[in-house]
């Protein structure tokens, strides 16, 4: 695990690798978890999943990918406080730049492309999660980040209480 922390310290291309595997991650969930269920809850929205769709199917689209991609940068903020990151902002810019998270939906995309409602796989969503993603996780990820240093610290104190 130390060469790990010490290779995604030292090589920000990689934090982006890693970033560009969790949007791909993200969207999966999207596609297959959160975006059924949303519609089971709340409905589908007029012309889902159809030839011609509505700009509501393509919001909530949207919407749920940015739910899903918020919590996985979260999550992932939280797992990268093991790698021994310094500085949070540099790390959290790197992991979610706009080129991590384009690429990782081109191939989230060519995986899954017949697979799921059309909404999920249009151009207009990629370059709008590609342009604006990075406003909504680089502060996810920096949450993670914090949560995941109030854990170990919490953790490290009780440990060394004898708790």
């Amino acid at each position: 695990m130390n060469r790990i922390s010490e290779r995604l310290k030292s090589q920000p291309p990689l934090t982006a690798a890693v970033g560009m595997a969790a949007v791909t991650c993200a969207l999966l969930l999207a596609l297959t978890i959160i975006g059924p269920a949303f519609r089971r809850w709340f409905g589908a929205p007029l012309d889902f999943n159809t030839d011609y769709t509505s700009k509501e199917a393509f919001r909530q689209a949207l919407t749920i990918q940015g739910i899903a991609l918020g919590l996985v940068f979260l999550l992932l903020g939280m797992i990268a406080t093991g790698w021994g990151s310094r500085s949070a902002m540099k790390w959290s810019l790197w992991a979610a730049n706009p080129a991590s998270i384009g690429l990782g939906y081109l191939l989230y995309r060519k995986a899954m492309y017949p697979e799921g409602p059309w909404e999920y796989f249009s151009y207009q969503d990629w370059a709008t999660l590609s342009l604006f993603g990075p406003i909504l996780l680089v502060p996810c990820a920096i949450l993670g980040l914090r949560i995941g240093r109030r854990i170990t610290t919490h953790l490290s104190d009780t440990h060394a209480n004898g708790a």
